[in-house]
């Protein structure tokens, strides 16, 4: 696991609008799939839910998760059908979020009305160069 710094503004961040701003970002800063290396998002990407970055949860199976909240992931592909059961962020649904690279399951995508980010599980995470 690795420590995770970010800023926190006091306000909502806005993802950048093109591919190669979204790339451009990526780029300082980068974490990556402990897997396989490949790129998931960025240090800079890190924000506070319900007032913090750093979480830690358990599932019904009684396993303990300290995942990170970032606002885009752009390595991740989601997958399953959205839900509502057992959701760690109230007014939240998720799914899994998986490498989009080797499939390794990394967190879960939430989203409500308004907003929508990732919790990655941060020992499936690697900081790169």
């Amino acid at each position: 696991m690795f420590p995770v710094f970010f800023k926190d503004s006091g306000h909502q961040r806005t993802a950048p609008q093109k591919d190669t701003e979204m790339k451009e970002e990526l780029d300082r800063n980068p974490i990556l799939c402990a897997g396989c290396q490949y790129e998931i998002t960025s240090i800079n990407q890190g924000i506070a839910v319900q007032g913090q970055h750093i979480h830690i949860f358990s599932n019904p199976g009684g396993f303990v998760f300290e995942i990170g909240c970032f606002a885009v992931a752009p390595g991740c592909v989601n997958q399953g059908k959205p839900t509502l059961e057992f959701s760690w962020f109230n007014g939240f649904n998720w799914n899994f979020a998986l490498c989009l690279n080797c499939h390794l399951h990394l967190g879960w995508h939430f989203r409500s009305d308004l907003k929508s980010f990732y919790g990655l599980i941060l020992n499936h995470l690697i900081q790169g160069q």
